[in-house]
Order: C-alpha cells, then structure tokens, then sequence
C-alpha cells in the first residue's frame, strides 16, 4: 500500500499499458515518454502478450506489411523489438507529421508563415501555449528566395 501520493505515482509509472490499436492511441502514448526513461522505459511499460506483426505495421505506418512472410511471425518474434525499430525507422520519421493531422481530425489547424523581424516569435511564444505546435519548414526551395536586401 503506498504512503505518499510520490510512491502512488511510482507505482502507476510501473503499471502495464496495452499495446496501442490505432495510431492515435500511440501519439497519445506519447504523452507518458519521459527523457529520463528514453524510449526503452515507455516501451517496457507495454504488454506485447498476443502482439502480432500486422498490428505493429497498423500501429506505426498506417499499412499492412510488405510482404505477406511478414504477417506471420517467425519462432522467435520479438513485438516489444519490432515496434521498437517501426518506431526508429525513416519511414515512421518521414511522415509522422502527417500521421499526427490524420490520426486527430477534430484538431483545428492553423497555418502560421513566419516572416522575419515581424513579431513572428513572439506570436509563437503565445500561441504556443495555447495550441500543439508542429513546426513545419517550407521545403519547396522555389518557394523560397533568400534576399540580399
């Protein structure tokens, strides 16, 4: 029995999580990842007990595998190592952002084109607490002109 509303906290820290279903469901275990922990400690917190390969490539990219040799797991299958690499993987990487707006569509979206030396940071500032920022650079470079003015 816990004494102290910290050894509480501990012991929820140390509670099994189930393993996410959806994408959103991992962003929103995101929101436990603790610097200190790393990815390993969020992961250590999962029950992978009946976790398959499909779920994993659901979970993280949105798709089915590849390969349909991928859907079924070998002898020594290892879920907790596999969402571990999904996770790390460029694919995963390259379109979190997207995966964040699709996976909560009810979010409302602002755009905001930050232009130099026009109180841009200081909007930022504000907002940010008040909103998720997603900061997203401009990467069509004919978009963009550096100016020697």
């Amino acid at each position: 029995m816990p004494t102290t509303q910290r050894d509480l906290l501990h012991q929820l820290n140390r509670l099994k999580l189930p393993m996410p279903r959806t994408t959103r469901e991992l962003f929103e275990l995101f929101a436990l990842y603790h610097p200190t922990d790393g990815l390993d400690g969020l992961l250590d917190r999962l029950d992978f007990s009946d976790v398959k390969p499909l779920q994993i490539y659901q979970v993280a990219h949105g798709r089915p595998p590849e390969r349909l040799d991928l859907v079924v797991p070998d002898q020594g299958y290892r879920p907790r190592d596999h969402l571990k690499a999904a996770l790390l993987s460029g694919e995963f990487r390259e379109n979190t952002l997207r995966k964040l707006l699709v996976a909560f569509p009810e979010k409302r979206r602002d755009v905001f084109i930050h232009v130099p030396k026009c109180a841009g940071t200081d909007l930022i500032l504000n907002l940010g607490r008040q909103r998720l920022l997603l900061p997203k650079m401009i990467e069509v470079e004919s978009w963009v002109r550096i100016c020697s003015c």
